[in-house]
């Protein structure tokens, strides 16, 4: 079944949508997947625009990034790390994720918050559900999707579900439910979801609830897809090395001025700076995760000739990449 590629859920909540993961929550589940989605949301009389991406290394193993702008512009951006524990069979899958996400301080201040989610889902021919306890900052939510679906057998589905949301922050409590629809067809998928405060003691909140989102994933060539770890290099070592290496090592060679011109050129190096400990942190974790990739064993080319030989050239610059970055 094409739709077990794809388990449709979105975001929930402009605090629930926290805790779940673009693009459609679980896809793409194939090796070097990667994925896009924009969700629009009304609610407190206000509208949001959330850009959502996703890479997946393998099925287990994701990186996801959030990030909101409203009339106020930027936000605070969500980066997380989904982990996923697959069983499948002919018609019907589940999973239990694990999500650790930190939310990034893009929208101004100094504040970071990290977050835990865990959660399991399934789907069968018919039926579809997905349970979700989460935390985030300040904020602690329950949310839990139920309906049916209806496949075509050629890679297009619908879900009816019905969404129940519980959150719990310092400023109260709310309970929102309501439908949910939810299309897909091959790598595009789109949802659409109203609901209702079924409970509302929140003092930060006001109304009903009102989201559409619209998502595309796709597929790395084959030939591509060791590279990739060779752009994911890149950008982990770039901010590292433009906030910190770079300015520390032209003042050690004497050339103070040419950092002050720099600074200058590029004001935004300064707030890289500010949050270098967590920029070094985070680059660790990702140059682990690349060496891990790059090294894990069982990993193999393909048997094509040219394949194999592509495959063999770009395993080589991704080793002097880790190298480099280390």
């Amino acid at each position: 079944m094409k739709g077990l590629l794809i388990v449709l859920l979105l975001g929930v909540t402009s605090t629930a949508a926290l805790a779940h993961q673009p693009v459609v929550d679980m896809a793409p589940r194939w090796n070097g997947g990667y994925g896009f989605q924009t969700r629009v949301e009304h609610a407190n009389s206000d509208t949001i625009t959330w850009l959502e991406g996703v890479y997946t290394f393998k099925p287990a193993l994701r990186m996801t990034l959030k990030i909101p702008y409203s009339g106020d512009g930027l936000g605070h951006s969500i980066f997380a790390v989904p982990l996923k524990k697959y069983k499948n069979a002919a018609r019907y899958t589940s999973n239990w994720g694990l999500t650790p996400s930190v939310r990034v301080p893009t929208g101004g201040g100094n504040e970071w918050d990290g977050g835990l989610s865990l959660s399991y889902s399934s789907e069968s021919v018919d039926v579809y559900q997905l349970y979700d306890l989460h935390f985030l900052g300040d904020r602690r939510g329950l949310d839990i999707n139920v309906g049916t679906v209806h496949a075509d057998g050629q890679g297009s589905a619908w879900f009816t579900l019905w969404d129940v949301t519980a959150v719990d922050s310092d400023s109260g409590q709310r309970i929102l439910t309501g439908p949910v629809l939810v299309y897909f067809r091959r790598n595009i998928a789109a949802r659409l979801e109203y609901k209702l405060a079924a409970y509302d003691d929140d003092d930060e909140w006001s109304g009903n609830y009102l989201s559409f989102t619209l998502g595309i994933v796709y597929q790395e060539n084959i030939m591509r897809k060791p590279r990739s770890w060779s752009r994911l290099l890149l950008f982990t070592t770039s901010g590292t090395l433009l906030c910190c290496a770079i300015p520390i090592t032209l003042v050690s060679l004497g050339l103070g001025a040419t950092v002050a011109t720099m600074v200058s050129s590029a004001p935004w190096i300064i707030t890289l700076s500010q949050y270098k400990d967590w920029m070094f942190l985070l680059s660790g974790v990702l140059i682990g995760l690349s060496v891990w990739s790059v090294y894990r064993s069982g990993r193999s080319c393909p048997l094509d000739p040219e394949l194999a030989a592509a495959c063999q050239r770009a395993d080589v610059w991704n080793r002097r990449f880790i190298w480099v970055a280390g």
